[in-house]
């Protein structure tokens, strides 16, 4: 069952697509789920838009009520983040750190740590940073996660102009977006309660040394709801992953649809090593390492759907998944050697798994049920929390408009027209799928 499906139509959709490959005519040269332009099919699809939109509005007014009514903010010089806090977020902050250079990190590379890395540019005196300079309490190899968490409300409250650090505006997104991933939203709460923390300029941050893909929170939410909209609709496909259908239906495999493809690409890719902590889970359940889609400016979607995009990517390189490693201990240990210097060999060989599934590279399987069922749950928690965020800071989503535009990402087609974008002045911008003829002509919903 997918999930949600007590609240949410998603056979509104299911029922509308029909698997096609790419050898069919009129498929564009890719396969993916197409849509059959049934009759009423624009009135199923934002009837679907906007049922999505009052779920999830009402799940927010459900999970606000979890929380006190009001919050007060951190003051200025006030630490953001206790230590109960710190020891929760500690290992993902860690592994931010450790990525951003490379798995190289120590205090030559912290601005908290060394006056090395000051310069004029960077807009503030080392001077301010005062007693944590040459701190004897860090460790020799720091991963920063004593200066991350130990931060003040001022450095959430930074200048976010270029090159202004103090500390790197990127850190304390990154931070936002880690709190967010653990769901401490208590401390978010009181972190957007403050008049200065500006939640618009993480919403909306682009990153521009990668062409202004964006990498700001607004991405963090679209690249979920892109994910928690593809495999629910995919799930209400069996002949596409179970294994009987396949069989018996010429092998059809939702891993070679577009939607599919463009999807995991997406929630994986690198787009800018130093503000990917919001991929951090779908990385882990797709077992997508990290450079495995890197972000070179060459993803479109005409390539997506074409070819088998795992194995272009990994050039069927080897990736070890959470039931090999038994088995590499039990092979060592037929050998003679000890489980304690089996595990060393495989900490020195960096023989980890690559992800939580079971069964590797195919989410829809049914051994990978539970995890599919964590991880739907999951993201729907991640888009309530942060419609929560947006919703105490005065932002707003329009939501009818995301879902209308994703589906239309993942399984539209520009000819017949489906979708119709009107911008009315004064108004909030709107997405309604229409209904065509055989011609491509368009009809009354």
């Amino acid at each position: 069952m997918a999930h949600n499906a007590h609240n949410i139509p998603w056979q509104n959709i299911a029922a509308d697509l029909k698997y096609i490959e790419k050898r069919f005519p009129l498929c564009s040269g890719r396969t993916n789920m197409f849509p059959m332009h049934k009759p009423g099919q624009a009135g199923r699809w934002n009837h679907f838009v906007r049922v999505f939109t009052k779920t999830i509005e009402d799940c927010v007014v459900s999970e606000r009520s979890k929380y006190s009514d009001a919050y007060e903010p951190f003051a200025d010089d006030e630490p953001v983040i206790s230590k109960d806090v710190a020891a929760r977020i500690g290992g993902t902050v860690t592994r931010y750190c450790q990525a951003t250079f490379h798995g190289q990190w120590d205090k030559s590379h912290c601005v908290h740590c060394y006056h090395y890395h000051w310069e004029p540019w960077m807009g503030s005196s080392p001077e301010k940073w005062g007693s944590k300079l040459n701190d004897p309490k860090h460790n020799p190899k720091c991963s920063c996660v004593t200066s991350h968490t130990s931060a003040t409300m001022s450095a959430f409250l930074v200048d976010w102009r270029r090159h202004s650090m103090d500390p790197y505006p990127s850190d304390s997104l990154e931070i936002t977006k880690i709190l967010i991933l653990h769901r401490e939203m208590e401390t978010l709460l009181r972190l957007v309660a403050h008049p200065g923390f500006c939640l618009s300029k993480r919403w909306s941050q682009c990153c521009e040394m990668c062409w202004g893909k964006k990498c700001g929170m607004e991405e963090m939410l679209d690249m979920t709801l892109m994910a928690y909209i593809c495999l629910n609709v995919l799930y209400l496909h069996p002949e596409t992953w179970d294994e009987q259908y396949r069989k018996a239906r010429d092998k059809m495999d939702y891993r070679k649809t577009s939607a599919y493809q463009m999807m995991l690409v997406r929630c994986t890719r690198v787009v800018n090593k130093d503000l990917d902590t919001h991929m951090y889970p779908h990385r882990e359940f797709f077992g997508v390492p990290r450079n495995m889609f890197p972000c070179q400016g060459c993803w479109d979607n005409s390539e997506f759907g074409t070819g088998d995009l795992q194995e272009i990517a990994l050039q069927k390189e080897y990736l070890p998944n959470n039931s090999n490693i038994p088995e590499a201990i039990n092979i060592l240990g037929s050998k003679g050697l000890p489980v304690e210097l089996s595990l060393e060999i495989l900490e020195l060989a960096d023989y980890r798994p690559a992800g939580r599934l079971p069964i590797p590279d195919d989410p829809l399987h049914v051994r990978n049920a539970q995890e599919l069922r964590k991880y739907l749950r999951y993201c729907w928690k991640m888009l309530v929390n942060i419609r929560l965020l947006c919703q105490e800071s005065g932002e707003t989503i329009n939501w009818e408009e995301k879902v209308a535009d994703c589906v239309w990402k993942l399984w539209g087609q520009d000819f017949p027209k489906m979708l119709e974008r009107t911008y009315p002045y004064g108004e909030e911008d709107r997405a309604v799928f229409v209904d065509v003829d055989k011609l491509g002509r368009l009809k009354k919903v």
